[in-house]
């Protein structure tokens, strides 16, 4: 029989908790081993007799044999515990689940999760591209999701850009998504990987996102928040990283931003670290820049801006053509000039 089926059936078996599962395959080696190993010999020191009574209680193959063959027919191979043991950290390989669920191009090569806000701004777009190109060119592969925001604008740019991406899911992969969702998932699965924790018996529940993101920072060597507002959900996934071990960096933004607010919090409480700066310097410079500052305070007409600039003797058209170009402040259909940046 194959292998596949015992993984699926062990996997689903409910009266184990995980770390009896993994006590079982310490003592015996496979879930095929488990299956057939019909006595309780001289192992008690690592399984609890009692566990061992309800495992074989729950002996039944059928349904591990139907999702075996639905994913042969859908090309989804699974992540077993076995596969990653040389490649996860010790903390995150005692958290991993005993088996997920893939399609496409797996490679064990260092990858970071970028993540960020569903409101993504210009300049959070701006700036998740720049780390897509920054990690890709150091050799890692990018994780991300089909969250809108940050995590979507990821996926986006590394496929149109043909970087290799891992895309985690928090549904089966025989979900059909949106039509310019499955563009990128169709894509991605070209170069890269689609990775879930759940099976094509699953059901979605409220909390998938959270099983899917854990499953996502474990894979993950390091985090980089790309842009977050104080009060985001994000912070929750953040707080995996924590746990978990994980190298945490975000980009520093102005003090008194709220677009950036959660990224300026993490580097002030020293939960992140690595580039806690500005990746853009000239950016900065604009960013400070009076201007910049003034229209952080409030919209204005160009006459307004004229007026109130008029003793630092600059080309007002050529400074407001450097700010727009940057994205930090866009010109609206009120006939005022508003800040657009962090």
């Amino acid at each position: 029989m194959n292998s596949d089926v015992y993984w699926i059936w062990f996997n689903d078996v409910r009266c184990l908790t995980l770390k009896q599962k993994k006590n079982f395959l310490d003592a015996l080696g496979s879930p095929r081993n488990i299956f057939e190993h019909s006595m309780y010999d001289d192992f008690t020191e690592q399984i609890d007799i009692k566990a061992w009574r309800k495992l074989h209680e729950e002996k039944d193959l059928e349904q591990a044999k139907r999702m075996d063959f639905k994913n042969k027919i859908l090309g989804i191979k699974m992540i077993r515990i076995s596969d990653v043991k040389g490649y996860l950290d010790e903390v995150s390989y005692k958290q991993w689940p005993l088996i997920c669920y893939y399609r496409g191009n797996l490679s064990h090569v260092p990858s970071v999760a970028i993540i960020g806000t569903r409101k993504v701004s210009d300049q959070g777009e701006k700036y998740t591209e720049i780390l897509c190109d920054l990690y890709h060119d150091q050799g890692m592969r990018i994780n991300t999701t089909l969250t809108e925001g940050v995590e979507l604008k990821a996926a986006k740019y590394c496929v149109d850009k043909k970087l290799s991406v891992n895309l985690f899911t928090s549904q089966s992969l025989e979900t059909k998504y949106s039509s310019y969702k499955q563009d990128i998932v169709d894509q991605v699965l070209v170069e890269g990987a689609v990775i879930t924790p759940f099976s094509v018996e699953d059901k979605q529940h409220k909390y998938a996102y959270v099983v899917r993101n854990r499953l996502m920072i474990l894979w993950s060597e390091m985090i980089f928040l790309a842009e977050a507002h104080i009060n985001s959900k994000v912070l929750s996934t953040i707080k995996l990283g924590s746990k978990y071990k994980k190298s945490i960096e975000t980009i520093l933004g102005p003090s008194d931003s709220v677009k950036c607010g959660l990224n300026n919090f993490l580097i002030e409480n020293n939960i992140a670290s690595g580039l806690s700066v500005s990746l853009d310097e000239a950016y900065r410079v604009l960013s400070e820049h009076p201007l910049s500052q003034m229209l952080r305070s409030e919209p204005l007409t160009r006459d307004e801006i004229e007026r109130q600039l008029q003793s630092h003797n600059i080309d007002i058209n050529e400074l407001l053509l450097k700010l727009e170009m940057e994205q930090i402040i866009v010109y609206k259909s009120d006939g005022k000039w508003h800040y657009n940046g962090w």
